[in-house]
């Protein structure tokens, strides 16, 4: 097996994780993975290499929502009919120190909201071809 990237990016000096790292990679066809971004967060604040959209933004929902953000609608709630696009996203790292894997999508109301809650990390839930 090939060694792990976390052995080969520590050194000596390794600055502590962040209690929020995440990594996303988006796919605006629906299908394949056109981008990747990272994003680092102390408290509500940016840290380290963040490139997510709006890393402030993002860090400041984090700070506030938590591993909430990433929950599926419950089955017992309606949602709307409405078509955002075929983007998804996939999201995986840790929030406040709390391990987290997660996909959006923009396929109906619910999943646009949950899209638009961390827009600052996967930018804008429609219109973003």
């Amino acid at each position: 097996p090939a060694p792990s990237p976390s052995t080969a990016a520590s050194s000596p000096a390794a600055v502590p994780a962040a209690a929020t790292s995440l990594s996303v990679e988006l796919m605006a066809d629906g299908e394949a993975i056109t981008d990747s971004w990272t994003l680092e967060c102390e408290g509500a604040n940016p840290a380290g290499e963040s490139n997510a959209p709006d890393p402030a933004a993002a860090c400041a929902a984090l700070a506030e929502g938590g591993t909430g953000l990433f929950a599926e609608p419950g089955s017992d709630v309606a949602c709307t009919m409405q078509y955002g696009g075929p983007q998804r996203a996939t999201v995986s790292g840790t929030v406040n120190g709390e391990a987290v894997e997660a996909e959006f999508a923009a396929s109906d109301g619910c999943q646009i909201s949950r899209w638009e809650a961390l827009s600052g990390l996967l930018g804008p839930a429609t219109g973003a071809m």
